[in-house]
């Protein structure tokens, strides 16, 4: 959680929805990353909005300029993660189209399984093919 962007958050004049949506997505931000990476169906969950009303809030605060969303999508079926979310007024914003893979995966039996990658190298599937060893 990031008390400096839900402050901010909670600091700007917005319709309901919207800034609902704004201070949960500020609650969410992960200061170290520097964005926020929940799915729609998360934030409908722990809002108790609609997906579709979350969806058009989103909308509404990335054409007003609160936010701004990049996707990501996982390396092995290069399917579509959630979105990832910053906050243009508190903090950089990557480039439009910047690609974010996404290098981990759920195994069957529903433990997160990490697949290691370091810049401009690719991706390796475990500890013992990183860099330096």
């Amino acid at each position: 959680m990031s008390n400096e962007v839900r402050t901010w958050a909670n600091e700007q004049q917005l319709p309901g929805v919207p800034k609902s949506i704004l201070v949960y997505l500020g609650d969410r931000m992960n200061d170290a990353v520097g964005y926020a990476w929940p799915s729609t169906a998360r934030i409908a969950k722990d809002t108790g909005w609609h997906r579709r009303t979350v969806a058009k809030a989103v909308k509404y605060l990335v054409a007003e300029g609160f936010i701004a969303t990049r996707r990501q999508y996982y390396v092995g079926d290069h399917s579509l993660g959630s979105n990832r979310y910053y906050f243009p007024a508190l903090g950089t914003v990557p480039p439009e189209g910047t690609a974010f893979p996404i290098t981990g995966g759920y195994d069957a039996e529903g433990k997160w399984n990490e697949v290691y990658e370091y810049e401009g190298s690719g991706v390796f599937s475990d500890e013992s093919d990183s860099p330096g060893q």
